[in-house]
C-alpha cells in the first residue's frame, strides 16, 4: 500500500463518484439530479443582466447574478432576482444561498454578480443575511469572501420594484454559450483592476494497494486557500486511519506551496466528527438540505499550522 502524488484518471473517478452515490442511499440521502433555473434580462436583442441557480432538494445555489455596467442602481437586479425567487418557489424551493466579494466600502465599483463580485448592500435589501465570512480571500485586506443565504417563504421581497425601461425584456430562459463567454469577458476586463492572478492549480493524493485506487484526496488552491472537494476512501478500508493520514499528507503538501486555510463541505455525523477530530471548525450549516430530516450539509475549515 502506498500514497501517490497524482491524480486518478477518468475511469477511476468514475468509480469513486459511483461509490459516493452509494453512500449516499446508505445513509438516505435520495438522488435528484439538480435542475438549473434562469432568467435573463434583454434589449434590443442584447443580454444586459441575468440570474441563475442549480436546485436540488429545497435549497439553490444561486451561482449567477449579473448586469451589465451602466444598467446598475436602476433595479434591474433587484427586479431579475425577485422574479426569479418568485419562480423557483413554485417547483419547492425554501432557501437559497449564494457566495459573493465584500468590497472596500469605498470602492467605486459597484458589481452585481455573484461566485467571485457581488454587492452586500444589495443582497441586505433583497433579505439575505451572512451565513459566513473567508477573511482577506482574495489576497486583498478588506475584501472577504462572503455566504449570503435566504429563506424564500420567510422573507418576501419588501423592495419596491422601479421601471427598469420600456425596452427591456426580462424572460424566463437559459443562457446561451456564446453569451455567456462575452459576459465572462466583461467580468474579466472589470475585475483586472481589482484582483491579482489566483493560481488556481489542483493538488490530488491516492493511494494504492496492488495497483488499484483505494483513497483519493483532491481540491484546488484559491490565493491562499484550498478547497477540498473530495476525499474518499474505499469501504473495506475505512476506519484504519488512510483517510486522516491521506488528508494530512495532502495539507502538508499544500503548505509547502503558501497555502494558509483549507475548507470543505461534508455532511453526516460521522464525517462532521472526522473533520473535527483534525482540527477543522464547523463555519455553517444548511439545515435539511438533502431532503432528510436530520442530515445537514455542513462547511468546515481549517487553518494551517505555519
Amino acid at each position: 500500500m502506498k500514497i501517490t502524488d497524482r491524480d486518478v484518471t477518468k475511469e477511476e473517478l468514475k468509480h469513486i463518484y459511483d461509490d459516493f452515490a452509494k453512500i449516499d442511499i446508505e445513509m438516505g440521502i435520495p438522488q435528484v439530479e439538480r435542475m438549473r433555473y434562469s432568467y435573463v434580462a434583454e434589449e434590443n436583442g442584447e443580454v444586459v443582466g441575468f440570474v441563475s441557480g442549480l436546485a436540488s432538494h429545497k435549497w439553490l445555489v444561486l451561482t449567477n447574478m449579473w448586469v451589465k455596467a451602466g444598467y446598475r442602481r436602476k433595479g434591474l437586479g433587484a427586479k431579475l432576482l425577485s422574479m426569479f425567487e418568485e419562480k423557483v418557489k413554485t417547483v419547492g424551493i425554501e432557501h437559497i444561498h449564494t457566495w459573493m466579494m465584500n468590497m472596500h466600502p469605498d470602492n467605486e465599483n459597484d458589481f452585481t454578480w455573484t461566485i467571485g463580485c457581488g454587492n452586500e448592500h444589495f443582497y441586505a435589501k433583497m433579505g439575505y443575511g451572512a451565513y459566513t465570512i473567508i477573511e482577506n480571500f482574495f489576497n486583498i485586506e478588506g475584501i472577504h469572501h462572503v455566504g449570503y443565504r435566504k429563506d424564500i417563504l420567510l422573507k418576501p421581497n419588501e423592495v419596491v420594484l422601479n421601471n427598469v425601461g420600456q425596452h427591456i425584456n426580462i424572460v424566463d430562459r437559459e443562457i446561451t454559450q456564446d453569451e455567456l463567454t462575452h459576459i465572462n469577458e466583461l467580468m474579466k476586463q472589470e475585475r483586472q483592476n481589482i484582483f491579482l492572478d489566483r493560481n488556481q492549480t489542483k493538488y490530488s493524493r491516492v493511494i494504492e494497494d496492488n495497483n488499484e485506487v483505494i483513497g483519493y484526496a483532491s481540491g484546488y488552491t484559491n490565493y491562499d486557500w484550498f478547497m477540498l472537494t473530495d476525499l474518499w476512501i474505499k469501504a473495506e478500508y475505512r476506519r484504519h486511519g488512510l483517510g486522516s493520514k491521506l488528508l494530512l499528507q495532502l495539507e502538508n503538501h499544500v503548505k509547502d506551496v503558501g497555502i494558509k486555510h483549507v475548507y470543505t463541505w461534508t455532511a453526516g455525523e460521522a464525517n462532521a466528527r472526522f473533520y473535527e477530530g483534525l482540527g477543522y471548525k464547523c463555519f455553517t450549516v444548511f439545515e435539511n438540505s438533502f431532503g432528510v430530516m436530520g442530515i445537514h450539509h455542513i462547511g468546515y475549515r481549517k487553518e494551517l499550522p505555519r
